[in-house]
């Protein structure tokens, strides 16, 4: 005969278990913001026509978000801070979630690797190549 299991349930236990809940949808949240940032980066990248990339940049209020940053950096006297561009993108309209996420850097990061603009080694952000 086997023998009755014991089962003990603290309201500790409950609060911790609510505590992991409430962390695991902080992550999962973080998780969606992630993922939105990247479709919305991969849409740009998808829209943009590779040629157009060399052109001159043209001031506007700006046709994306990677041409924005292109269009700072290409105009700005010297070279700037990342606090300052975003402040300078959030000036133009672009959503705290795109310039506060992920979505920036990865931003960055191609443009830098395109040449459209420079990450100098102390991190300030300048023009890139010019063709």
């Amino acid at each position: 005969m086997s023998k009755p299991h014991t089962v003990i349930v603290t309201k500790e236990q409950c609060a911790e278990w609510r505590s992991q809940a409430r962390e695991y949808e902080r992550l999962a949240a973080s998780f969606l913001r992630r993922a939105i940032a990247g479709e919305q980066l991969l849409s740009t990248l998808e829209s943009e026509d590779p040629d157009t990339l060399a052109e001159d940049v043209t001031p506007v209020a700006n046709s994306s978000f990677m041409g924005a940053i292109r269009e700072i950096a290409a105009t700005v006297s010297q070279p700037i801070s990342k606090p300052t561009l975003k402040k300078m993108l959030l000036d133009k309209g672009f959503s705290a979630s795109q310039v506060g996420g992920p979505y920036f850097y990865v931003a960055l990061s191609k443009l830098a690797k395109k040449e459209r603009i420079s990450i100098q080694q102390n991190g300030l952000i300048w023009k890139g190549r010019v063709p």
